[in-house]
């Protein structure tokens, strides 16, 4: 669905920046560069569309998957001289819009939600439609098409209407001056619910107001695929944090219903097991083949699910031990060491989840440089299997990068499944003969993107130089 994300006035991007998707795109950077910024915005849409939020009236800068503060605290450098601008990019592949790309455009002109406007691009046979709606002051909140608009729009429903053997149509330029007023359920244009009368006030009559047989077309055809678009797109995006929770040698069980995922620390992570009895097989299938552990993973609790009363008096408490399959000793999570506690909650969402771009920071945090190469094969797996799961990582892991170009140059992957991207805020500028005359941190940052071969090899330089820190201490630049 995600084909790319663009920020613009956002955060640490002053200037238009591009975040290229795969299904595997990794994001590398200095530390306070930016790299975070990628996978805020889009927590920033799903807090603020997703998961029941159709009905904000506008981003949620403020709220329960991320705290962005205001509009004025995500804007870069605090300022609104410029508006934020957040794009996605999306390919349709079903329904009437099949074969359709484009963009869906959040501008936030103000601290106070003034002057906001939405701006939807598709591309059909070629073709580019671009629509600007801004938002209409009144009781309910409407958007109205920008003047420049009004012909593009209905030489898009035209087409639209083509495309689905809709009725005869009329000429655009009959109607450039009659725009249609749309009402909004949340982020973007909804149904159209008022016309713009030729006539004057005076003289305007009510079936001025009634939509033609065009209008309904668009409304069937773009408007509800519209909020289709980004409500299961944000929908479909889970996310965990750079500091999954410590594990503890008791978990009490969550048996609340509206359980979806394992918590941005991780925190349902044993929960989430409880619910389904073949996702621990999977996962145990996983810690043995793929991270090649010697433990399996198993859940006991406590009081006994067999205990009656007292089990009814009592919270249900997990007790999660990892059993050694060669000496069949059995110990407490809380005493296996830190690491293998902060890549299961990753390793439990990507096999409870289907169809979902799953946004992780930092996966590799506590592991040994063997065990980051490894979860490659995680991913992999996920990837390929019925799950379908897609990914957006920020790391830091060498490791992760070098044995995912491995796969590439096995042709276990191809080069068009990973995106490597690199956020950069560092400043280096030379003079005519080549001495450096100024190195340093820049407020504004930039992306760029590591292109691979279809070997695994990089295409694009890495900025800076590969990873060249150890080189530098090994004293070889």
């Amino acid at each position: 669905m995600f084909k790319s994300i663009r920020l613009q006035h956002f955060r640490s991007f002053e200037e238009e920046a591009e975040a290229v998707m795969a299904p595997i795109t990794l994001i590398y950077g200095a530390n306070s560069s930016g790299k975070s910024s990628i996978i805020k915005s889009l927590l920033l849409l799903k807090q603020s569309y997703g998961d029941g939020g159709g009905g904000a009236a506008g981003l949620r800068f403020d709220g329960p998957l991320v705290d962005l503060g205001s509009a004025r605290a995500a804007a870069f450098g605090h300022r609104f001289d410029s508006p934020v601008r957040i794009s996605i990019s999306f390919e349709l592949a079903a329904g009437v819009l099949s074969g359709v790309s484009g963009d869906i455009t959040f501008e936030i002109a103000s601290d106070e939600a003034k002057d906001d406007r939405v701006e939807i691009r598709f591309i059909i046979n070629g073709e580019d439609f671009t629509l600007r709606f801004k938002e209409r002051a009144g009781i309910e909140r409407n958007f109205v098409l920008e003047e420049a608009s009004g012909k593009r729009f209905y030489s898009l429903m035209q087409l639209i209407c083509q495309r689905n053997r809709g009725p005869s149509l009329f000429e655009v330029s009959e109607v450039s001056a009659n725009l249609p007023i749309f009402s909004a359920a949340g982020l973007l244009p909804n149904e159209i619910n008022d016309r713009v009368s030729r006539y004057p006030a005076s003289k305007r009559r009510p079936n001025n107001f009634k939509l033609t047989t065009e209008e309904l077309e668009w409304n069937k055809a773009i408007t509800p695929t519209l909020q289709e678009i980004l409500a299961s797109a944000v929908d479909r995006v889970s996310y965990l944090g750079p500091l999954r929770k410590a594990p503890n040698r008791f978990e009490i069980l969550d048996r609340s219903s509206g359980l979806s995922g394992v918590g941005k620390q991780g925190e349902y992570s044993f929960s989430v097991l409880k619910r389904d009895e073949t996702l621990l097989s999977r996962v145990n299938r996983s810690l043995r083949e793929h991270l090649e552990s010697p433990y399996a993973l198993e859940l006991p609790v406590w009081p006994d699910e067999s205990g009656g009363d007292v089990r009814d008096l009592l919270p249900v408490s997990i007790v999660p031990i990892l059993r050694h399959t060669a000496s069949d000793v059995a110990v407490s999570i809380a005493d296996a060491g830190f690491g293998l506690s902060q890549l299961l909650p990753f390793l439990i969402e990507m096999h409870s989840r289907e169809d979902t771009l799953i946004c992780i920071e930092q996966p590799e945090l506590h592991l040994h440089p063997r065990l980051q190469s490894r979860m490659a094969e995680t991913l992999l797996n996920s990837l390929q299997s019925a799950n379908k799961n897609r990914f957006l990582i920020e790391t830091h892991s060498e490791h992760l990068l070098l044995r995912l170009q491995r796969m590439i140059r096995e042709q276990r992957l191809q080069s068009k499944d990973v995106s490597v991207l690199y956020v950069n805020n560092h400043i280096v500028e030379y003079d005519d003969d080549g001495r450096l005359v100024r190195s340093g941190s820049a407020l504004a940052s930039q992306i760029v993107e590591i292109r691979l071969d279809k070997y695994g090899d990089m295409i694009d330089p890495w900025p800076g130089g590969f990873f060249d820190e150890r080189l530098e201490e090994l004293g070889w630049t």
